[in-house]
C-alpha cells in the first residue's frame, strides 16, 4: 500500500557527463568526507535498486527522460 501523495516506481540513475566525459556530480561526491559520500551513495543505490516510495515533489523532469532529484 502506497501512502497518499506518494508514487511507487523504479528508476535508473546516471550521472551527467560533459562532452569530454567528465562527471561534475562524481567529482563533487568524491570531494565529500567518506561518511557523507557513503550516506549519499547508499541512498542512491537503494533508490536505483528497488521500487521506492518517494514524494512526487522530490523529482523534477528537466527534459524527456532526464529528471533531477531535488
Amino acid at each position: 500500500m502506497v501512502p497518499n501523495g506518494y508514487v511507487l516506481f523504479s528508476i535508473e540513475l546516471r550521472f551527467y557527463e560533459t562532452t569530454c566525459g567528465k562527471s561534475p556530480i562524481e567529482k563533487f561526491l568524491l570531494s565529500l568526507p567518506a561518511a557523507d559520500r557513503a550516506t549519499i551513495t547508499a541512498v542512491l543505490s537503494k533508490l536505483e535498486a528497488h521500487k521506492f516510495e518517494v514524494k512526487v515533489a522530490v523529482f523534477r523532469q528537466l527534459a524527456g527522460k532526464l529528471w533531477e532529484i531535488i
